[in-house]
């Protein structure tokens, strides 16, 4: 499963993705193509942020802040 990591620090007042994190992101797409499901944020048990996409297939990938 992708786990691509990289910066992506809160700075009010954009989301919490919007300056590098959506990046990150982005890079699951290239990997794992088109055809997301379902996207969610969250986060880790040490409150870094996390975000899982699930593709058709079953495939999965998450993103996390480092």
């Amino acid at each position: 499963m992708p786990r691509p990591t990289g910066p992506c620090e809160l700075e009010p007042p954009p989301p919490d993705l919007f300056w590098y994190g959506v990046h990150g992101v982005e890079s699951l797409f290239t990997v794992l193509g088109s055809g997301c499901e379902s996207v969610r944020r969250g986060s880790t048990s040490e409150s870094r942020i996390e975000v899982v996409g699930e593709w058709r297939g079953g495939r999965k990938g998450v993103y996390a802040d480092r």
